[in-house]
């Protein structure tokens, strides 16, 4: 089973230390991938290296995010065939919603979202929603 560890952050906060503690562990059984949406990849591609976990990084901007994230994906997608999606994050939450009717995807989606804030809770569910 190939599995996709999904990501849009360069650092390295509780959900990406959570990812890399179990990627080791799904690895003795399947093939792992970290991707990360977020341009460049920082802390979050030299923690992917020490823990000898396969690394792609998405051109999809920073801050804002560039009209070509959804074609790169697409790509991604199409080359890597994951099964499985484990999705850290809001932001990448957020955006995997959203994105998924583009990306011709059969792959099942996890989310990772660990949080209480009831705040959120909104956000979480916004791409369901259409």
């Amino acid at each position: 089973m190939h599995i996709g560890l999904l990501y849009s952050n360069p650092l390295l906060g509780g959900s990406e230390t959570f990812g890399l503690a179990v990627a080791p562990v799904w690895k003795r059984e399947n093939d792992v991938t970290v991707v990360n949406l977020w341009s460049g990849g920082g802390a979050l591609r030299e923690a992917c290296r020490r823990a000898e976990v396969p690394f792609v990084g998405i051109d999809g901007g920073t801050r804002l995010f560039r009209p070509s994230l959804v074609r790169n994906l697409r790509s991604l997608f199409a080359r890597e065939k994951f099964d499985v999606v484990a999705v850290f994050g809001l932001r990448a939450q957020i955006l995997a919603r959203l994105l998924r009717p583009w990306l011709d995807s059969k792959t099942v989606w996890i989310t990772m979202l660990r949080g209480e804030d009831a705040w959120r809770r909104e956000w979480h569910v916004l791409g369901d929603r259409w």
